[in-house]
């Protein structure tokens, strides 16, 4: 009986931040091979998905800090006062 290597993962939430991508370590297991030691490639595919995680992380905040710099851009509107 063969024995299935990977395993699907349930769908995440992209990472938005530090503690995020902290959980996700935490989290993390490495798949151990018969004679001591840890399955080279189930190391290279956690590093993999731990970039994807910093990635994700970069991206959500550069692009929220794009929309601050652009609200810091914008004029403010000039108030009008009406007498009455």
């Amino acid at each position: 009986m063969a024995r299935k290597r990977g395993r699907e993962a349930a769908p995440r939430e992209p990472s938005r931040t530090m503690e995020d991508v902290a959980r996700c370590i935490t989290g993390m297991k490495f798949r151990r091979r018969i004679f001591g030691g840890v399955d080279e490639a189930d190391v290279w595919a956690k590093i993999e998905a731990l970039h994807r995680e910093y990635e994700s992380v970069f991206n959500y905040q550069e692009a929220r800090f794009a929309v601050l710099r652009e609200d810091q851009a914008a004029p403010v509107p000039e108030e009008t006062h009406e007498e009455g």
